[in-house]
C-alpha cells in the first residue's frame, strides 16, 4: 500500500491526488478524479491527461494483463459518468461518449 499516492503532471513539477482509488472484485484497480462540470476546465484537462498517461504507462508495463482503469468522473442529471480518453471534451460530449459509472 502506498501512502500519499499522487500522479505527477506539469513535467513532474506538480502532483495531484485522485479522489478515489478502488479495487474491484476481479482485481482491477480503478483510479478516479471527480470534477465539477465545466469548472476550471484547463486544470481538468491537465489532470485528465496526466491520469490517462499514468494508467496507460502502468498497463503497458503489465503487458497483456491490464489491471488499471479510471478517468475523470462527472455528474449529470443524477447520473455519474467517467471519461477515460486522453483528450478532454465539453460536457455534452462526455455524456455522449463517456462510460456510465453509476445511476441514482
Amino acid at each position: 500500500m502506498r501512502f500519499n499516492f499522487g500522479i505527477a503532471y506539469n513535467n513532474g513539477v506538480d502532483t495531484f491526488r485522485p479522489d478515489f482509488i478502488v479495487k474491484f472484485k476481479n482485481g482491477t484497480v480503478g483510479i478516479f478524479d471527480n470534477k465539477p462540470i465545466d469548472y476550471r476546465v484547463d486544470d481538468t484537462k491537465i489532470k485528465l491527461e496526466a491520469l490517462i498517461k499514468y494508467i496507460m504507462d502502468t498497463n503497458f508495463n503489465r503487458g497483456h494483463n491490464q489491471k488499471v482503469v479510471g478517468g475523470i468522473v462527472v455528474k449529470y442529471n443524477s447520473v455519474f459518468y467517467y471519461y477515460d480518453k486522453l483528450q478532454y471534451h465539453v460536457l455534452k460530449k462526455i455524456v455522449k461518449i463517456g462510460r456510465l459509472l453509476m445511476n441514482f
